[in-house]
């Protein structure tokens, strides 16, 4: 359950990040957001948005490009990247803040 401003912020954040992925034609993440976006335990979306964090293949080494199959025209690429990076950064910060120790 969204319990505090914290929740609402954290689910906030991530529901730029997936439309900003969308937008950018990614193919998994979008979804994966979405899904989390449904729980609708606090907790466990922080588990598991911080598991989006760990080990290969997480947002860590995500990169908005053609070249990692994103469907965005060059000319938008840089500021995709800066956008995601920010929007990545502010995920994770605010999922710290909500960890429960």
């Amino acid at each position: 359950m969204v319990s505090d401003s914290g929740g609402r912020e954290l689910r906030e954040s991530l529901a730029r990040l997936r439309d900003l992925l969308a937008r950018s034609g990614d193919t998994d993440w979008p979804g994966i957001i979405a899904s989390a976006l449904r729980e609708p335990d606090d907790t466990a979306l922080v588990r598991d948005v911080q598991g989006w964090f760990e080990g290969m293949g997480g947002l860590n080494g995500l990169v908005v490009s053609p070249a990692c199959g994103h469907t965005i025209p060059n000319c938008a690429i840089e500021a995709a990247n800066r956008a995601f990076i920010g929007l990545r950064g502010e995920v994770f910060r605010l999922s710290l803040a909500m960890s429960p120790g």
